[in-house]
């Protein structure tokens, strides 16, 4: 899996299709822009662009990685990230996102 097609550093995830039913799951993952040491995840779903802060923590006894903040579901990586939700729907961490991670949106420089 090549993060370079899903790791941008531009505030607007470019979009390959009209927002709609048949883009759910394009994503991007960016830093985040309020939150210095965050990531955001930017993911089309339910024909709206929403975004979800993903933080690094080592602070945590028994965790340390990438998660979804507030949450203690961690990843080593966040290609680790982006590998589990391309099969688990991100409904798990969100009712309103029920979408995996399925198409990158390519930062076109």
């Amino acid at each position: 899996m090549d993060k370079h097609n899903w790791m941008g550093f531009r505030s607007e995830m470019r979009r390959r299709t009209t927002i709609g039913e048949e883009s759910d799951g394009i994503f991007l993952i960016r830093p985040s822009q309020s939150n210095e040491g965050f990531f955001a995840l930017v993911v089309s779903s339910g024909g709206h662009v929403h975004n979800c802060l993903i933080e690094y923590s080592t602070d945590k006894a028994d965790y340390s990685g990438y998660a979804f903040h507030n949450t203690n579901l961690y990843f080593a990586s966040l290609v680790d990230f982006v590998r589990y939700y391309s099969f688990i729907s991100l409904k798990e961490h969100n009712e309103q996102l029920d979408t995996r991670l399925l198409l990158p949106a390519v930062n076109e420089l």
